[in-house]
């Protein structure tokens, strides 16, 4: 075998090598895309759910601010009538029970 023929005989090897680190490379870059795309579903889907999750968890604020609200009102007016009834039972005339003499005195 000349040099030549030894020389073509090497590339053509080195070739072949070389086919077969690119077949490799391209079908691990095939796998690493198909796992990259399979990822990002995941997220996207996590995202979609942490949208959800923080869109029902901003309802849920608005009503019990709501609620929260409408039960100080409710109190305020509660407090209200408190006060009131207070008034009226001091203002009003104490008047003895029937047949029990005044209030607060002994028989």
């Amino acid at each position: 075998m000349t040099q030549s023929e030894g020389d073509l005989v090497a590339a053509r090897d080195a070739t072949r090598r070389v086919e077969g680190l690119l077949l490799r490379a391209r079908e691990t870059s095939e796998r690493a895309a198909a796992q990259a795309e399979e990822a990002q579903a995941g997220l996207d889907a996590a995202h979609a759910r942490l949208r959800d999750q923080s869109d029902l968890t901003q309802e849920r604020e608005r009503l019990l601010s709501d609620r929260l609200e409408e039960a100080r009102a409710e109190a305020a007016a509660l407090r209200g009538a408190l006060e009131e009834a207070r008034r009226a039972r001091a203002i009003a005339p104490i008047e003895p029970a029937s047949g029990a003499g005044t209030p607060n005195c002994a028989p």
